[in-house]
């Protein structure tokens, strides 16, 4: 008895290579798609924490003070443990040069954003607001 074990490539097999071919594509294009959400998802919380820590620094006595309170609160603000290396910048307008009630400065939050896709999404991410000074007299 004689068995035959040569490949039969018959009617069929030919969905088989094409999906082969084609999975990687569409496993990428899968990735690419989380990634990006992973990054909204990131930028608003990023800009989320901006919010509540240049409220923070618009209160405070001094400008150093500013800079140290802002940067606790953007940093208790962003539970994401994909956004990491947290940092804050604040800075006068032109025009201003003194704390006082009336100036205005410039917060801006830097963080580091990693995502499934670290090659074309990942990186450093940042936002700026414009803060009215309220508290010093």
């Amino acid at each position: 008895m004689k068995i035959n074990k040569r490949l039969q490539f018959n009617k069929g097999s030919g969905e088989f290579v094409a999906f082969s071919v084609v999975a990687p594509l569409i496993l990428s294009i899968v990735i690419m798609m989380c990634a990006y959400i992973q990054l909204t998802v990131a930028i608003r919380e990023i800009t989320n924490a901006l919010s509540v820590s240049g409220r923070s620094a618009a209160v405070c006595t001094s400008f150093e003070d500013a800079e140290a309170q802002s940067l606790l609160v953007a940093q208790s603000a962003i539970t994401d443990r994909n956004i990491s290396n947290i940092s804050i910048k604040i800075e006068y307008a032109s025009g201003y040069t003194e704390w006082e009630r009336g100036s205005i400065i410039l917060v801006t939050i830097y963080a580091d954003v990693d995502t499934v896709a670290p090659f074309l999404t990942s990186g450093t991410r940042s936002r700026t607001m414009v803060v009215t000074v309220e508290g010093r007299n």
